[in-house]
Formats: C-alpha cells, sequence, structure tokens
C-alpha cells in the first residue's frame, strides 16, 4: 500500500523531504513545507524550483490550486540566497540592508516571512507610515514564535 504523504507527514520528518522532492506529485506539499523553513540551501532550491516550473509546463492540468501560491513564496528566498551585499552593505544589519533595498535581508527568513514582510512594506507605503515600525522583526535573538508574534501584531496595526 502506498504512503499518503501530507504537509504534516513532511513537518514530522523533514529527513525525507529530499525524497519527496523527488516525486513531481508531491511539489505542492514540498513548497509548503519549505516555505515554513529558514535554513534552505541555495543549489537545492534553485533545482527544485527549476524542476517544478518545468512539470508544471509539462502537466498544465496537474496543480494544486493555491499550490502556485506556495511555489511563488519561494522565489523571493532563492534571490536572497542569491543576493550579495555591497562593499558599504557587508557591515549592515538585515534591517539596514532592507531599507537599502538588498534582498539578503532575506537569508535568515523563512519564504513565508519573506513574502509577509513585503506585504507589510506595501501595506506602509500606502498608508505612508514609518518603516521602521518592522524593525523590532529583524532582531537577530528572536526565536520563530517570538518572530510570529511580533508579526501578527503588526499584521493586526496595518489591516485593522
Amino acid at each position: 500500500m502506498e504512503e499518503t504523504i501530507t504537509t504534516l507527514t513532511l513537518f514530522n520528518h523533514p529527513e525525507r523531504v529530499d525524497e519527496y522532492a523527488k516525486d513531481m506529485r508531491y511539489w505542492a506539499i514540498v513548497c509548503e513545507y519549505l516555505n515554513e523553513q529558514r535554513d534552505i540551501d541555495e543549489a537545492f532550491l534553485n533545482d527544485y524550483l527549476k524542476r517544478v516550473k518545468e512539470y508544471i509546463q509539462q502537466n498544465p492540468n496537474d496543480y494544486h490550486g493555491n499550490g502556485l501560491g506556495f511555489l511563488n513564496m519561494l522565489f523571493p528566498k532563492l534571490k536572497a540566497l542569491q543576493a550579495q551585499p555591497g562593499k558599504k552593505q557587508k557591515r549592515m544589519n538585515d534591517f539596514e540592508l532592507f531599507m537599502a533595498g538588498n534582498r539578503a535581508w532575506g537569508k535568515r527568513f523563512s519564504p513565508k516571512e519573506i513574502w509577509m514582510i513585503n506585504q507589510f512594506k506595501g501595506f506602509i507605503k500606502m498608508k505612508k507610515l514609518d518603516m521602521h515600525i518592522l524593525e523590532p522583526i529583524f532582531d537577530i535573538n528572536l526565536s520563530k514564535r517570538e518572530r510570529k508574534v511580533l508579526m501578527d501584531d503588526i499584521k493586526n496595526k496595518l489591516w485593522f
């Protein structure tokens, strides 16, 4: 009997991600799992995104609705991993890189966090607020849970 693979399966067995990434039937599940991860190997992500794009082009009717959203969140993470700070930017912290427009700020964030921070940025610009409202999110000492609480707080301030 074939095992049914779910996102929960991957969260419970992260050591299986390479195995599931090889089977394109599970691409949306792997993407959803990767969107929660902060430490993603650049070469793995680059190769995986190429394979998923190729698979979707060859099988346009075989995608899972919002699976494309999960896929699209991964591209900014790849760009962050590939980004190199300039000479002056090498001494900057992540928030300063963010303010300078260098994508390297996202290296230690998950794809989902990068997406959310970019959403916040758009709302802050639209509402003409001070971008420094985001600075606490960039604190290097925050746990994943603490960062999520901060992001939820900022989301509530911006959306409501």
